[in-house]
């Protein structure tokens, strides 16, 4: 079951030390897809499985920290932004297609 769906909301957490966690900071994309959860691990830190959540338009997707720039930076200066969910429960961010050279949107 592939899903797919534009990005039309985002939020950044980051959590303090103290957390117990396996993840230190989390993106929460939503969209018409439903809720995506980006959760980015420190390498010295179990990395959690990706899925989507039974019965639910809710996907938990992880990542490792060295990540968190990249894809802060696409949600911020990239339009349109979507979010990709495939048949190998891969998550992928991805922009739209865009000409080469074309300025960004402002």
């Amino acid at each position: 079951m592939s899903v797919s769906g534009k990005i039309d909301t985002y939020d950044l957490g980051v959590q303090t030390p103290s957390v117990h966690t396996n993840y230190k900071r989390v993106i929460h994309c939503s969209g018409r897809f439903g809720l995506a959860f980006l959760y980015f691990v420190p390498e010295d830190l179990p990395f959690g499985e990706n899925k989507k959540r039974e019965g639910r338009d809710i996907f938990d997707i992880y990542y490792r920290m060295d990540d968190w720039a990249a894809i802060v930076d696409i949600l911020r200066n990239e339009e349109p932004v979507w979010f990709l969910f495939d048949n190998y429960n891969n998550g992928i961010i991805k922009t739209g297609r865009e000409e080469v050279g074309e300025e960004e949107a402002k």
